[in-house]
């Protein structure tokens, strides 16, 4: 799995969600379910990786996610990877320093 370099634009982003307490607090809950559908989860070392199988419906949740993710948290590089013949797909969350991914 191949790990790109980050944009220089990208460590200059703020450290912050936009979200109210009561907003993170119901989307935690809604991350954890999507994250706990992936088969496999690998440290990187500015993130995380996440294997979901190519289920329609899975690849339909993980791109609003990342929809959703971008408007609150700026600072997240998000990158798919769908590899061939129809295998699985991986989810790739990276961030600056102080960027935490769970």
């Amino acid at each position: 799995m191949e790990n790109y370099k980050l944009a220089s634009s990208f460590a200059s982003l703020p450290l912050v969600c936009t979200l109210t307490p009561v907003e993170l607090g119901k989307r935690e809950q809604t991350v954890a379910k999507l994250l706990a559908k992936a088969v496999e989860r690998q440290e990187l070392p500015d993130g995380y990786a996440f294997r979901f199988e190519s289920e329609p419906t899975i690849v339909a949740e993980i791109v609003e996610f990342v929809l959703v993710e971008r408007e609150c948290c700026e600072f997240f590089r998000f990158d798919l990877i769908f590899e061939p013949g129809l295998g699985p797909l991986w989810l790739q969350i990276s961030g600056a320093d102080g960027a935490a991914v769970k």
